[in-house]
This record gives C-alpha cells, structure tokens and sequence, in this order.
C-alpha cells in the first residue's frame, strides 16, 4: 500500500467514527429535551405512549381490510397512517425528523431492491401499496419513542432470545429453511456496539415481529423460499428481518448525522460570510 493511500483511509475511518459521535452527542441531548407542548412541541411521554399503542391496535384491523381492497383503498390506508405519523413528527424534533426522512429513503430503497432485485417478497398486487413508506416511517418512529424509556432487562433477554431461537429453528428445524436469521444476528451484534442503537435493537424487534407475522399471515404479502440467486433460502416472514431493520435503523442514523454536519457546516460558514460582508463599526 503506498503512503497516499493509507492517509484515506485513516480519513474514511475518521470520517465515519466522527458520524458516530456526532450521532450520539445529538441524540442524547435530544433524550436530555424537556416535555411538553411547550418545550419545543414535544408531546407529553403519555401521548407518546398513546401513539404507540393506537399503532399497536391498528395493526389488527389494517391487516383484516387490506386484503378486501385494490389499489384504491390500499391509498386511502396510507393516508390515514400517514397522517397519524405526519402529526407525531411534526411534534418533534428537526433531529427525529431527518431521521424519520433518512429510514423512509433507505427502507424504499430496500423495498425497491427486494422486490425488483433480488426478489424477496411479493406484494398482494404486485405492486408497492401506498401504506408502506409511512408504514416505515411508523415504525422507525415507535422505535425512537419507545428507545427513550431505557428497556427493562427482561426485554434485553426476551428479545435476543427470541431471536436467536427463531433464527436456530429456522436453520435447523423448519420445514422451509431459513438462512437469513444469522446474518440477522451478525447485523444486530455490529451494529449494537452503537450506544444508540443499543438502547433501540430490543424496542426494534418487539415491534417489527408482531407487524411482520400479521401481514404474512394475512396475505398482505409473501417472501419467497429463496432469492434470486438460489443461495438464500428464506422463511414467510424470515428471521433476519429484525436485523434488517435495525440495518435500516443505524443506516438513518448515519445519514442524519451526514445531514446533521453539513447543515452546521452550511451554517457556520454562512455566518463568517456575513462577518465578512458586513461593515466595520464605525469610530
């Protein structure tokens, strides 16, 4: 390797370690805001918690309807949670925000990908339903709100678990084989080494197991036995997928940070311009 070289990749590496720390410095000052509707238009942690769980009683009868309608109800279903969501973020921080903006990008592009790409999952009609980017973003949100409560240790151990049960049945007992469930489990181990990600990986996977096993188990949608290499045999839902959100989660994560930085950037050096530009006092 030659000496140009090695001066990059200390530079990505810095560059990276620096979206982490900013990352964390942001987020816990976020988690260190008052409450209240007038502590910067937070809500109350109780209507927090009523968001969280009208979402957890809607899940139910969303799954029921959306297999009775077409492309048009499908849009009329996204409205609706897009509109609970729209509410929740506009209550919260420029911080969630990005975020929120960040997962609903990746999470479509992922769904883009897997459906047209690699060709995991099939939707009912074959197309994307219109509840899906809000969806996500619902999703991503719980997470954040439910990740402010610090989880109780009996979830920790419930939630790895679970998880790493199903991921072993999967592999070794089912009748349909799984494969996804250890990369599933090596996402989750890189990526909870983040203080962040560590305080929401158990809240991710409680939330996105009941939501994956009702649309599968409804006919929302289907994921096929393997890709479409061949190599990666998957159940309906597979056992990776909490890892894939919490892959979704920190790639967010990552992208407000970015945002995060170059906004100070733009700031502060909007602010020496106008130093400059400005005249001198006067004697």
């Amino acid at each position: 390797m030659t000496s140009i070289d090695r001066p990059a990749m200390r530079s990505r590496g810095s560059g990276l370690s620096l979206l982490l720390r900013t990352a964390t410095a942001v987020q816990k000052r976020e988690d260190a805001r008052p409450r209240g509707l007038g502590a910067r238009h937070r809500l109350s942690r109780r209507s927090e918690h009523l968001f969280v769980c009208l979402w957890a009683a809607g899940i139910l009868p969303i799954c029921l309807i959306e297999p009775h309608f077409g492309t048009f109800g499908q849009l009329v279903i996204g409205l609706a949670v897009a509109g609970g969501v729209t509410f929740m973020v506009w209550h919260e921080s420029s911080w969630v925000r990005v975020q929120v903006l960040c997962a609903v990008a990746v999470a479509c592009a992922v769904e883009f990908v897997g459906t047209h790409g690699m060709e995991w999952w099939d939707y009912r009609l074959g197309n994307l339903p219109a509840w899906v980017p809000p969806g996500h973003a619902g999703i991503f949100l719980i997470s954040v709100i439910l990740a402010r409560t610090p989880a109780p240790r009996w979830l920790h151990h419930a939630a790895y678990a679970g998880l790493t049960a199903w991921s072993l049945w999967g592999l070794l007992l089912a009748e349909r084989t799984d494969y996804s469930g250890v990369f599933g489990l090596l996402v989750i181990a890189a990526v909870r080494q983040h203080p962040v990600m560590r305080a929401r990986i158990p809240w991710i996977i409680a939330v996105t197991v009941p939501c994956e096993f009702a649309g599968t188990l409804f006919g929302l949608y289907s994921y096929r036995p393997h890709d479409v290499t061949g190599l990666l045999l998957m159940g309906n839902p597979p056992s990776g997928l909490p890892g894939g959100y919490a892959l979704v989660d920190f790639a967010a994560l990552l992208m407000a940070g970015a945002v995060h930085q170059a906004w100070h950037r733009h700031r502060g050096s909007a602010e020496a311009r106008s130093e400059l530009a400005s005249p001198p006092p006067a004697r």
